[in-house]
C-alpha cells in the first residue's frame, strides 16, 4: 500500500515495490547462506536460483505476497541463530500479514526443535513458543480483521482439500514433471559427493533436506503446496560444506547449456499464451460500444486483464473460484454450468444472474463458444482471436 502512494502509474509503483521486496529477500537470503557456509559461491548460488525452478522464482515475479515473505523466512532463520527471541516474535508477528504461508515458521521451529535435541539431548521449547505467540497475535491483530479468519481457513484448509464442485486453478495443477525434476540432478550428485568423501552434513542441513523431501512427494503429486521443494534443496545445497570448484562449474554449465533453453522456452509459450492484447482490444470495445452497460458476465480467469482495462465495468467475480463457492455455492455453480454447457438451457444462466452481455474465451471455453454461436438464443456481436462477445436474448427469469 506504501508504494501505491508515490507518485506514479500503478504498474510502476508496482514495478518498484517488486525490485524493493526482491532485493530485501535475496539479500537476506544471500547474509543467512554466508553465515551457514564455510565459502559462498555467490555466481553459482545466484545461477541456481534464478534457473534452478521457473515455477518457483518465476512465481516471486507476481509481486504477490510471497516476494516480501521470503525476506521474512531467511531473516528469521538468521535472528533464530542469533537467538534474539524477540525479534523472532516479531518477524513470527508480521509474517501472518504478508503471505498464507506464515504456517512454515512455525515448521522450522519445531524442526529445530527437534534438531537440538538430537545435538544437546535438551528440549528448549522457548524458540516454539515465542514463534507460536507471534504467529496467533498476528492472526488476531490483523489489517483485515475480522476476515482474516475465513481468509485463511479457505487460503489454508479448503485450498488444501478443495470441494469437488470447485474448478482447479493453475496453482493445484502438477506442473510438468521435466521442469520439477530440472534441479534434483544437483541436490543427488552433491548428496553422494559428500557421503563418499565423509563429509557430514549441520543439523540444519538435515532439516532442509527432510523439507525438501516432504515437500518434494507434494510436488510431484500436485501443486497444492507449492514447491518449496526447490527453496529447500537449494538452502540444503549451500547452506553448509560446499562442493568443490569443479562440480560448481559443472553446474553453472549445465545450468547456461541445458536449463536454460529449456526454461526459456517454457516461459516463451507461456508469455504468448498470456498476451494481454486480445483481452485488452474486447475491452476497449466493450468501453466504446456497451457504455450504459455496467455488468459484464465474464469467467473468472479473464477478470484481472478485463478489471484492468475497463475497471469502471462490473464483472461476475475475480480470481480464485474457492472464495466464490464460499460466498454463494448456487451462484457459483450456475456459472460454472454455463462456460462447461453442461446444463439444459445453459444459455439462460447470465440473465437469470442479471447479465445482458457475455464474454467467453476461445482458449479455454471453445465448445460453448461455438454452440452460442450457433443458437438463437445468443447474438455474436464482437470476435476477436481469443475472445467471443455475446448478447443473450430471450431470457426466462
Amino acid at each position: 500500500m506504501p508504494f501505491l502512494l508515490l507518485p506514479l502509474s500503478e504498474t510502476n509503483s508496482i514495478r518498484i515495490f517488486l525490485l524493493v521486496c526482491l532485493s530485501f529477500s535475496l539479500h537476506q537470503m544471500y547474509s543467512f547462506l554466508e553465515e551457514e557456509s564455510e565459502s559462498f559461491s555467490a555466481l553459482f548460488a545466484s545461477l541456481f536460483f534464478t534457473l534452478g525452478s521457473p515455477l518457483f522464482t518465476g512465481r516471486l515475479l507476481f509481486g504477490r505476497g510471497i516476494v516480501l515473505f521470503l525476506g521474512f523466512i531467511f531473516l528469521y532463520l538468521r535472528k533464530y541463530k542469533e537467538k534474539k527471541w524477540i525479534h523472532v516474535f516479531l518477524i513470527s508477528f508480521f509474517s501472518v500479514w504478508t503471505y498464507a504461508g506464515f504456517p512454515i515458521l512455525f515448521i522450522f521451529s519445531f524442526f529445530f526443535l527437534l534438531g537440538d535435541y538430537f545435538k544437546t539431548k535438551d528440549l528448549t521449547y522457548k524458540p516454539v513458543l515465542y514463534t507460536v505467540s507471534g504467529l496467533a497475535l498476528g492472526m488476531i491483530f490483523h489489517p483485515s480483521f475480522p476476515n482474516q479468519f475465513e481468509g485463511y481457513f479457505l487460503e489454508l484448509i479448503v485450498q488444501a482439500f478443495p470441494p469437488a464442485d470447485t474448478e482447479a486453478i493453475a496453482e493445484w495443477l502438477a506442473p510438468e514433471r521435466s521442469l520439477i525434476w530440472g534441479g534434483i540432478w544437483y541436490l543427488l550428485l552433491f548428496i553422494i559427493y559428500h557421503i563418499f568423501h565423509g563429509n557430514e552434513f549441520s543439523i540444519t542441513q538435515k532439516i532442509f533436506l527432510s523439507l525438501t523431501i516432504i515437500y518434494l512427494i507434494f510436488g510431484i503429486s500436485s501443486l497444492r503446496l507449492f514447491e518449496y521443494y526447490f527453496l529447500f534443496g537449494y538452502l540444503f545445497c549451500f547452506s553448509g560444506k560446499p562442493s568443490p570448484r569443479q562440480i560448481n562449474y559443472a553446474g553453472i554449465a549445465a545450468l547456461l547449456l541445458i536449463l536454460f533453453p529449456i526454461t526459456y522456452g517454457k516461459m516463451k509459450i507461456q508469455y504468448e499464451f498470456t498476451d494481454p492484447n486480445p483481452a485488452f482490444s474486447t475491452a476497449d470495445w466493450i468501453t466504446k460500444n456497451l457504455p450504459e452497460e455496467k455488468k459484464i458476465f465474464l469467467s473468472w480467469g479473464d477478470y484481472p486483464y478485463f478489471v484492468f482495462r475497463a475497471p469502471e465495468k462490473n464483472y461476475l467475480f475475480g480470481l480464485n473460484p474457492i472464495y466464490s463457492w464460499a460466498y454463494d455455492q448456487k451462484k457459483y455453480t450456475l456459472q460454472r454450468s454455463f462456460f462447461e454447457g453442461s446444463s439444459l438451457d445453459y444459455e439462460q444462466i447470465p440473465g437469470i444472474l442479471g447479465y445482458k452481455y457475455a464474454v467467453v474465451n476461445l482458449h479455454y471455453y471453445k465448445p460453448v463458444a461455438d454452440a452460442l454461436k450457433r443458437s438463437k438464443k445468443a447474438e455474436l456481436v464482437y470476435e476477436n482471436e481469443r475472445y467471443r462477445v455475446f448478447r443473450m436474448i430471450g431470457t426466462n427469469k
